[in-house]
Parts: structure tokens; sequence; C-alpha cells
């Protein structure tokens, strides 16, 4: 509908969080993205909900060689992480104080989550939004500027990977625990390989930075997935209504064959 954001930062709130930075070595005119991995220290063991850290250091790395600053977000509990240049484990230091999460989220230049709440926080602010290793599927309720990637799930008796149809409706779209993956469902959700974070990173900083291409198969490939969410109904109680948001580009190519269902279906495919 293209309204603004619903929470501004006010510029007190920038001068001192720009104040709380410069004591880190990030100057005024440096930008910043926010990473937020979920673990288990807050609210409990949830691996569908999970990344491995090490996973994400390839995205951070695509960050840092644009030259930008990433902050990990999160509480002490969490994993500390190496030193990495240009990378501030915020989660682990002693400057955290509820006033600064909410600046961070706010005035990062985007924010790279997973399936935990911290993310609405930027999202409130209008900031775009990265959401990887993301489930379940039926609560992507992001915008037009956001990218995300689902974990891909795997049949566990057959070791047959679950379509993108099959993974964007109910039930499997509406599972919201590890038992019910596993016990309910009988199926295993794969992690995001390194690779496949680097590359919807390096998307949206080519939206950013007015570099973003696209073949005529990227644009094809986006409305077949975009088509399929309306029509199994992704967003709960909207049947009809595509997601907002794209899913990343390199992902979706590389795993188009999950696409096959719909693409036979549709007779104006490209050979």
């Amino acid at each position: 509908e293209n309204r603004p954001p619903l929470f501004k930062l006010k510029t007190w709130d920038r001068e001192r969080g720009r104040k709380e930075l410069k004591n880190i070595g990030i100057d005024d005119n440096d930008w910043f993205v926010c990473l937020h991995i979920r673990e288990s220290g807050a609210k409990g063991d949830e691996p569908f909900r999970q990344a491995p850290i090490e996973d994400y250091f390839l995205a951070i790395k695509s960050i840092t060689d644009r030259g930008g600053w990433v902050i990990r977000m999160g509480d002490p509990s969490m994993t500390p992480w190496p030193k990495m240049s240009h990378v501030f484990d915020y989660a682990c230091s002693s400057i955290r104080k509820d006033w600064l999460d909410v600046f961070l989220c706010g005035a990062c230049r985007f924010f790279i989550g997973t399936s935990s709440g911290l993310y609405t926080v930027a999202h409130n602010f209008g900031r775009p939004i990265v959401q990887t290793n993301y489930l379940p599927t039926s609560s992507i309720y992001l915008s037009r500027q956001d990218l995300f990637i689902p974990k891909l799930l795997f049949n566990k008796t057959s070791k047959i990977p679950l379509t993108f149809e099959e993974i964007m409706q109910p039930p499997v779209s509406m599972a919201a625990s590890d038992g019910v993956f596993a016990s309910v469902l009988g199926l295993s959700p794969i992690n995001n390989t390194s690779e496949e974070i680097m590359e919807v990173v390096i998307e949206m900083l080519d939206k950013l930075d007015g570099k973003f291409q696209e073949s005529e198969e990227d644009i094809y490939l986006q409305k077949q997935f975009n088509s399929l969410t309306a029509n199994v109904g992704t967003l709960i109680g909207l049947k009809g209504i595509p997601l907002n948001c794209r899913i990343g580009k390199e992902f979706l190519h590389r795993h188009k064959d999950l696409l096959e269902v719909i693409m036979r279906k549709n007779t104006n495919s490209p050979d």
C-alpha cells in the first residue's frame, strides 16, 4: 500500500546511538547491517528455527568487502564470535541496552534474520529484511523490498525433497515445532548452505547499490513462485494473495527443479 513505516527514529535517538557506535569504531559515515541468528539460550532449543553461526561467515565477508560493518544481535547466552574485521559482537558485548537494541534495528542498512522475532523491529522501522533458514513459511509477512530463503525439507522415509508447492502450503507451511516436522509430518529440515546465504545477501546489496540484474528466466521463475504462493494460500486467510517479498534469485534458480510440478502445468514455460 506504499505506506510509510510504523516507526521512525528521532534525531535525538540517532545522535546517542551514533555516539555509542563511535565508541566501538563505527563512524557517522559508516553503514552497518544487523545480523541475528537464533540460538537456544534465550527461549530453548528449536533446531528448525536455528542455524550454525559459521554458515554466515561468507555472507559477512560479502558485506565487509563492500565497506560495511556487521553487528551481531542477540543476548549474552549466545556463542561468542571470533574476531573479524568490521564485525562487532554486540550480543556478547558490555554495551547492550534496550534502547540501543531498538536503535540498531531502526538504523541498519538492512537486517539479516532467521525465524525469530527480532527482525520485526527492523521491519517496523522500514528497514529491508533478508530472512534466511526460514520456517514456517506461512508467517512470511514481509514487504516488496524484502528477500527470503526457506529451509528445504526432506521426507525422512523416502529421502525425497518436498517441492516448493508442498513447502508453501498447509499443513507443512504451518508447522511450528520440531516435533510436528519430525513426528507428525515425517520431515527433516535442511539448513541453507553458506553459499545460499551469501548469494541472497549479495542480492540485497546489489539491489541497494543499484546493481541488481536478472535474466528472463529469473523473472519467469519468480513469477511462477509468486503465483504458487497465491494458489496454495501460503498466507493464512489470504488465499489468492501472493507473498509480497521475493525468494532469493540464486536460491530459486539453484532449486528450480522444486518448481517442476507448477512449470509442467504452464504450457508457456520457456525451453
